[in-house]
């Protein structure tokens, strides 16, 4: 009793938490005002706790990458905190907190890029104030203000920088807030060094390949063409941080060409993530065909 320890094998201590902008964990505290709709909230000892969040008597689910949905204004949230016994969750705790979402978010919420490159932002709300004025920060430094929901912005230092909008009603008075994070790799990184070319080759020599289907013959005509890594280029390749797209011109064997390519690579660059390749060649011996 004097050590205040009686019952901690019964209720252990926990912390519950959620994730800023910058990925980093801080304790929820009542009044919490989120700047997304979706936010990560846990318990810090996980490994003694498991957290269910309720709204309004209904349980709510978290999503694939661990986030709950909060609704517009003020969530009454009620946590039951718990740990399992025998697959069976044991009460810890149980308690009500506020939290708010005031419907604002930034577009991208989260940006890939490199220094001195100009980047936009939009801002979005679900109920501005009448007459709103919008004031745009980088790193906690007044950079615009006005009516635009627009802000465009450069970053001259390589690291992580945090983007904050708010908007103030005729009063002056702050109403809304929201955050997004740009991650500026330095000049001579591998993504920098990506982001200058133009071209598709450059981009399938990191082990992509856009389809493994070997050529189907139907209706007199084969219907796809396994692409390899050198049979096709494309020129006007454009970058939003880790994501482009390009235009197909060219494919050996084919007389012509035509047609577009998306992809997205991993945050550091060394990896594709993703490629998709929608074209058509025509000649070279093998008519038309077209090729996902």
């Amino acid at each position: 009793m004097k050590n205040k320890t009686i019952g901690n094998d019964k209720f252990p201590a926990y912390t519950l938490q959620y994730k800023d902008a910058k990925g980093t964990y801080q304790e929820l505290k009542d009044g919490y005002v989120s700047p997304s709709k979706l936010v990560d909230i846990d318990a810090k000892n996980r490994i003694l706790a498991d957290v269910y969040v309720f709204r309004d008597g209904v349980q709510l689910k978290w999503d694939a990458q661990g986030n709950l949905a909060l609704r517009p204004g003020n969530n009454l949230l009620g946590f039951f905190v718990s740990k399992s016994i025998d697959n069976t969750p044991q009460y810890i705790d149980f308690k009500y907190l506020n939290v708010v979402y005031n419907g604002l978010t930034i577009d991208p919420p989260s940006q890939s890029g490199v220094p001195n490159q100009p980047y936009t932002f939009t801002a979005h709300a679900d109920d501005p104030p009448a007459n709103a004025r919008v004031v745009w920060f980088v790193d906690g430094v007044q950079k615009q203000t006005g009516t635009d929901l627009t802000f465009k912005a450069s970053f001259p230092a390589a690291g992580s920088h945090v983007v904050t909008v708010k908007l103030l009603d005729a009063a002056g008075k702050e109403t809304h807030t929201a955050e997004a994070r740009a991650d500026i790799a330095a000049e001579g990184g591998l993504l920098a060094q990506l982001q200058k070319k133009t071209t598709f080759k450059e981009i399938l020599l990191l082990n992509g390949t856009a389809t493994a289907k070997e050529p189907v013959f139907a209706n007199g005509a084969y219907s796809q063409e396994k692409l390899s890594q050198s049979a096709t280029t494309a020129t006007g390749l454009t970058w939003k941080g880790t994501s482009f797209t390009g235009t197909i011109n060219a494919a050996t064997g084919f007389n012509t060409a035509s047609g577009t390519v998306s992809g997205t690579l991993s945050p550091d660059a060394k990896t594709l993530t993703s490629l998709t390749v929608t074209a058509t060649g025509t000649g070279g011996g093998w008519g038309n065909v077209k090729w996902t």
